[in-house]
């Protein structure tokens, strides 16, 4: 069979890592939910987690750099007015240095050193228990074969695509799901995106340490007979 190269092509729905391509809107929902701000955390990308926490550890220092200097010539050994000087011994202060070159002189001074070590305290806390949990999330590693081939297997036209697991470790009660995913229309002329199961000779598996032939007979009964038996005309 060949395929028609002349028909446009949907486009891909998900990514091969589980996002979606589209861009969807959701209506009537916050865009930010300070409630979801763990999940969200942790559904970042590496590279935008750790620019989040520089942007946020230059941004406390920062803060507290402007609050020493606004306490005047409360820093000992610090260039009066120096926000490089305050901004270093903020730096000192959050991760609990203490080099004892700059020291605080004055109660205003110390009031903001112990505001600040109970910051650093509880960021350094969150920051590892926010890593911990990127780095404990159970991900799997399947990969699935490029193409999806149509091909007789029995006498009967079949879909067919491979899988494999990754990792060498060993998989128990696998298993997968096929849905077609088909934009139509109504007969009272609503848009309407429908999704059909597609039913699998083999769904589950006891173990998953090798490859994985996944297929789905095309009869009568598969939403794919009627776009196959059109692909087929053009042979």
């Amino acid at each position: 069979m060949k395929i028609n190269r002349n028909r446009p092509q949907q486009p891909r729905l998900v990514y091969r890592q589980g996002q979606f391509t589209l861009n969807i809107v959701k209506l009537g929902v916050p865009r930010l939910h300070f409630a979801d701000l763990y999940h969200r955390l942790l559904t970042l990308s590496w590279p935008q987690f750790f620019l989040l926490i520089c942007l946020s550890y230059v941004l406390t220092n920062s803060l507290f750099a402007l609050a020493y200097l606004a306490g005047g010539d409360c820093i000992a050994n610090a260039r009066p007015g120096s926000f490089k000087d305050a901004f270093y011994f903020s730096v000192q202060t959050m991760a609990t240095i203490g080099y004892g070159a700059m020291y605080p002189r004055t109660d205003y001074a110390n009031t903001i050193v112990a505001i600040e070590a109970f910051f650093g305290l509880w960021g350094v806390a969150m920051v590892t228990g926010l890593a911990f949990s990127r780095f404990s999330r159970p991900t799997a590693r399947v990969i699935f074969s490029r193409v999806a081939v149509i091909a007789p297997f029995n006498g009967v036209p079949t879909l067919m695509y491979r899988t494999g697991n990754q990792r060498f470790n060993q998989i128990l009660e696998a298993q997968q799901r096929a849905t077609l995913i088909r934009d139509e229309v109504t007969s009272e002329g609503e848009f309407m995106r429908r999704f059909y199961d597609l039913q699998l000779m083999r769904s589950q598996s006891p173990i998953f340490a090798l490859s994985w032939t996944v297929m789905h007979a095309i009869d009568e009964n598969s939403p794919l007979h009627q776009l196959t038996a059109k692909d087929l005309s053009d042979c």
